[in-house]
């Protein structure tokens, strides 16, 4: 299967400014709050700032519907956490949310992803680790319908079973994607704005396999959308 099956939105942030551009379809991101563009892993990245409380690109709307899906992401800290959490990506259908947060927990640095169902109780998974401010690391949050995992410089994390969409809609409601923050999907505002530097954001309507994932890490160099070999060090089969 190629990397391009089911592909729903990628964004590249590639940009220098202004809102950023969607390679797959029409999904543009709007610039909120003046998120600037800098060296990244692969050409530019969006720049969220070292102290970021408002700064997003965000969209409202739906991108696909709910079921299966992977979001792949490239970031590195502009500070490192002592307290609290960060989100790095949000993405929402009408009943159902996917999160990538970065926490603080005791003493503890760690990535969490997790699935809300409107009116049912979230699923959650942790991976220790401390990002800092001068590696880039990936991350790729997949559910199949049944099970989540959470790779991490394609390591994978123990699935953890979670199943169903959300019983009735949120309120607003419509689906939102946002990067450098999340959205609350009861009120439709950007919460938990993370102050990092990230590149290369993926969409897909499918659980990406660890072979896949494998090659979207590509060793450290990542992988960018059209992901042929032109646009990498080398280029991992599937």
């Amino acid at each position: 299967m190629s990397l391009l099956t089911n592909i729903l939105s990628y964004w590249k942030l590639d940009e220098a400014s202004g809102n950023a551009s969607d390679s797959v379809g029409s999904n543009t991101l709007t610039n909120v709050n003046t998120v600037g563009y800098a060296a990244a892993l692969i050409n530019n990245g969006a720049d969220f700032g070292t102290s970021n409380t408002n700064k997003t690109l965000s969209r409202s709307g739906l991108i696909g519907t709910d079921g299966p899906r992977s979001i792949s992401i490239w970031a590195r800290m502009r500070t490192e956490i002592g307290s609290g959490q960060q989100s790095f990506f949000g993405f929402a259908t009408e009943s159902t949310s996917l999160e990538l947060l970065y926490e603080f927990n005791g003493g503890t640095r760690r990535m969490r992803f997790l699935r809300q169902r409107n009116a049912n109780p979230l699923v959650d998974i942790f991976t220790n680790i401390t990002i800092g401010t001068s590696v880039f690391s990936h991350f790729v949050c997949t559910y199949d319908g049944s099970e989540m995992i959470l790779y991490v410089n394609g390591s994978a994390s123990a699935p953890v079973a979670a199943s169903g969409n959300g019983t009735g809609n949120w309120s607003p409601g419509g689906g939102f994607v946002a990067v450098g923050s999340s959205v609350d999907a009861n009120t439709g505002v950007a919460v938990s704005h993370s102050s990092t530097l990230i590149d290369e954001v993926g969409v897909w309507s499918r659980a990406l396999t660890a072979a896949e994932v494998t090659t979207l890490y590509n060793g450290g160099a990542g992988l960018s959308y059209p992901f042929s070999q032109s646009n990498s060090r080398f280029f991992a089969l599937m």
